[in-house]
């Protein structure tokens, strides 16, 4: 279940990530091993961890191959390594929500923040199904609270510009 949505004016925000191109049913086996590799990565940076791990969902095809990156947050831009790539999140107004309970039910919560979107009358910042931002961060970590239904992902979505 999500809370209830809002709109939120956000900063740009520097981030590392690894891009994959993958079906959504295989996020589960492929994000334990993308998230330690940009973390130690950036481990070895100038730049600290600024807030929660993140999927930034560029190309969502539901029965195909999407196009996202597997991401951290982080306090400044870096150069990227191999596999890890730098990027900034663009700043502006986005639409946000949180869920509580496990990650099987972010669809509903995605629905539910999509429709109240469009119920305000706002559009997403998105062009030929390629997103500005569209994100879910993970602020618990399951490892820390094994219990999913205690689990809160953040999901948030950029607005297209008034």
């Amino acid at each position: 279940m999500a809370a209830l949505p809002e709109i939120q004016e956000r900063q740009a925000q520097p981030y590392a990530a690894i891009a994959a191109e993958i079906r959504l049913d295989e996020l589960g086996a492929v994000l334990p091993e993308l998230w330690p590799e940009v973390a130690g990565y950036l481990s070895q940076c100038p730049a600290d961890v600024a807030g929660a791990p993140f999927i930034r969902y560029v190309k969502i095809d539901m029965e195909g191959v999407c196009k996202l990156e597997v991401g951290i947050p982080c306090t400044a831009e870096i150069p990227g390594s191999g596999r890890v790539v730098n990027g900034v999140l663009p700043g502006g107004r986005y639409a946000v929500a949180v869920h509580e309970g496990p990650f099987d039910a972010l669809p509903e919560s995605n629905a539910t923040l999509q429709t109240w979107v469009s119920d305000q009358g706002l559009e997403f910042d998105v062009h030929e199904n390629v997103w500005a931002a569209r994100l879910e961060s993970y602020l618990t970590d399951p490892e820390q609270a094994p219990d999913p239904a205690t689990w809160l992902t953040e999901l948030a979505y950029k607005l297209r510009d008034i």
